[in-house]
């Protein structure tokens, strides 16, 4: 059965960090068992490590967080690595219709859109 849902964490690193971010992300999910996919943009000017984790409940989504945030070293180790990046963000969605071939693409492509000003990003 596909997942339902899907967390999707989106994180800047500041110039030069990159790749201590990415190590760290990396650990950190590992360290938890958290499964998914973790991405990072190449050929670019801005560089952004991109983590992205099914679930098939919401309460699923809702105990990684509870664990999270009852375990100190866990909040310290998530805080050691925003603190490398320029700005992190964190969303949940659901999932509309899913795709194909995810598990065996080696190169994903993402389009970013930029709103004009004042509207809905």
């Amino acid at each position: 059965m596909a997942p339902t849902y899907v967390m999707r964490a989106i994180r800047r690193p500041a110039p030069g960090k990159a790749y201590e971010v990415l190590d760290g992300v990396l650990e950190f999910r590992r360290g938890l068992g958290i499964a998914g996919m973790t991405t990072m943009t190449l050929f670019s000017a801005e560089s952004m490590i991109m983590s992205t984790t099914p679930f098939d409940h919401l309460a699923d989504a809702e105990g990684l967080a509870d664990g999270l945030l009852a375990d100190p070293a866990r909040k310290q180790a998530f805080a050691d690595i925003d603190a490398l990046c320029s700005s992190s963000f964190i969303s949940m969605s659901r999932i509309i219709e899913a795709g194909s071939g995810r598990e065996t693409a080696n190169w994903i492509q993402r389009y970013r859109f930029i709103p004009s000003n004042g509207a809905r990003p």
